[in-house]
């Protein structure tokens, strides 16, 4: 078979899985939208528990990625959170991992010079987002009643002048 035509059928196989992925994503985020989240405990960076309900007291965005996350993807989104605290606060933005080891988030936030706040919440949140074997991590407006908005798995290549992002500075901003 001619190798133009393997490398033309690779690409389009290629071209499909992504078309999928991103249809599967699509909707993860669609059905994660609008969602009250249960209040669950969180681990603080002096191994104090504190509960969800406690950190969020007015709408805040989250930041949430897994220890199987992409290590890359997690350095150019947390470098993103980074430029959003300039638009809208640091004290606007809450990291949460789940890392076993609060050090282990301690040390990469201490590395990257990021002033929000951020703990470890070692298990699932009852999102649909949450619920894919690939560990993406994802931003979402968490307001004070623990409900999502705005929710957007992350992956590909991104930036602060993304249309997402310009949404969530243009909330914080407008207040809506």
């Amino acid at each position: 078979m001619d190798k133009n035509i393997v490398d033309l059928r690779s690409d389009l196989y290629d071209c499909e899985y992504n078309n999928n992925r991103n249809k599967e994503k699509y909707n993860q985020c669609l059905f994660s939208e609008n969602i009250n989240i249960s209040d669950v405990y969180l681990v603080d960076p002096k191994y104090d528990s504190i509960s969800l309900s406690k950190v969020i007291n007015n709408t805040k965005l989250i930041y949430r990625f897994f220890g199987s996350s992409c290590v890359q993807c997690i350095e150019d989104e947390l470098d993103i959170a980074k430029q959003l605290a300039d638009s809208i606060g640091a004290n606007n933005i809450v990291i949460i991992s789940d890392y076993n080891n609060i050090n282990m988030l301690s040390a990469i936030i201490k590395r990257k010079n990021i002033t929000s706040s951020y703990f470890i919440f070692n298990k699932k949140f009852e999102l649909l987002i949450e619920d894919d074997e690939q560990a993406i991590p994802s931003f979402f407006l968490l307001d004070a009643n623990l409900r999502t908005r705005f929710v957007f798995k992350t992956g590909g290549h991104q930036n602060i002048a993304d249309p997402y992002y310009r949404r969530i500075i243009w909330f914080f901003k407008n207040g809506f």
